[in-house]
């Protein structure tokens, strides 16, 4: 499934859908129940939960005319900062980002009472795990946060990825970058 906007061009059938309706959801439960799914990977947007939103831009994209994105979450606040700190804009896509990540946990809690294996893919240090509903599924007995850091399996990028999983599997995914490269 994917979202109507995503930039990148698929090469598989997929299903669009808005994961923040009703309908939406309908859909991923009627494909979750089947009883051939053995395993759910989920990876919600982390455009309202990253800490990069924390950090300044560099001068040379100010100049550009690039924004200075503000945060819209912290630590105290995983749900969201006050909407009177938002713009409206940044207010819906906090609370769309909610939905989801709540969703998701539903997800998580069904895969783990009908014995299904899930992942749930998130940046590492991302505000999406102080949520309430995500700290709640990983307090669960079997479920585990795994840290997938990209460089160590070949990529360029030294990019930080957490699984929330109980999927032991997954476990051989768990590599520190060494500052090898």
């Amino acid at each position: 499934m994917d979202w109507k906007r995503n930039k990148h061009k698929p090469t598989v059938p997929i299903v669009n859908a808005d994961l923040t309706t009703e309908a939406g959801q309908q859909i991923v439960w009627e494909l979750v129940r089947q009883e051939h799914v053995m395993y759910v990977h989920l990876a919600p947007p982390c455009g309202t939960y990253t800490r990069a939103r924390e950090r300044p831009i560099p001068k040379w994209q100010l100049r550009l005319g690039a924004p200075n994105p503000q945060p819209l979450r912290s630590d105290e606040r995983p749900e969201g900062l006050s909407p009177r700190h938002m713009t409206p804009l940044d207010s819906l896509k906090v609370q769309k980002g909610n939905e989801i990540a709540n969703f998701f946990a539903k997800i998580a809690n069904y895969c783990l009472d009908e014995r299904k294996l899930f992942s749930i893919e998130n940046l590492s240090g991302s505000l999406i795990w102080e949520m309430p509903d995500m700290k709640a599924v990983c307090r669960r007995e079997g479920v585990n946060m795994v840290d997938f850091h990209a460089c160590m399996w070949g990529s360029s990028r030294d990019k930080r990825t957490t699984f929330m999983t109980n999927s032991k599997e997954l476990e051989s995914l768990r590599k520190q970058c060494n500052h090898q490269k």
